[in-house]
């Protein structure tokens, strides 16, 4: 117990302040075994990991070399080549599609005017945060809440551009 080779966390940054989370940080940079973590707070997992393993449909276990960034864009890069397979893989245009690019519905167009308004606020708010964050650097508390929001909001204002932009091209 009092020189491990194999750490195994779940979720080790919960409900700690960030200078904690810096000398947790500083103790992994050192720490000479195998260190297994289960955790949502990405800038961690950049800073501390350097395989990701993800579970997959039908119990498999796959391997990203690299932090969860580089995890990030291998799945990005495989979804791209993915969809692009598919898209080669579709019989010829029908005639309909042949006529002309295909227009954005009722509910489609409704759905991109609240994607333009959301995102424009998100933004906004990702602002303020950030600025609330820099401001009040001194209260765990409050950075700790405020820096749980921000990731939310990223990973939401990341959805929303990604279906604005597939609604944009039809627009």
């Amino acid at each position: 117990m009092s020189a491990p080779n194999v750490l195994m966390l779940d979720e080790p940054t919960n409900d700690l302040d960030i200078q904690t989370l810096v000398r947790l940080e500083e103790y992994f940079d050192s720490f000479a075994g195998c260190l297994i973590v289960v955790s949502h707070d990405r800038y961690f997992l950049d800073r501390t990991v350097e395989h990701v393993f993800r579970l997959e449909d039908g119990g498999k276990v796959r391997e990203y070399p690299g932090n969860y960034s580089a995890f990030l864009e291998a799945r990005e890069r495989e979804t791209a080549e993915s969809s692009e397979a598919i898209k080669a893989s579709k019989p010829a245009a029908t005639a309909k599609q042949a006529s002309g690019p295909r227009k954005l519905s009722f509910k489609e167009r409704r759905e991109f005017e609240e994607l333009e308004k959301r995102i424009e606020s998100s933004e906004a708010r990702k602002l303020a945060i950030e600025r609330q964050l820099t401001e009040s650097a001194s209260d765990f508390v409050l950075v700790q809440a405020l820096y749980t929001e921000l990731e939310s909001l990223k990973q939401q204002l990341d959805e929303d551009i990604d279906r604005w932009a597939e609604l944009a091209e039809f627009a």
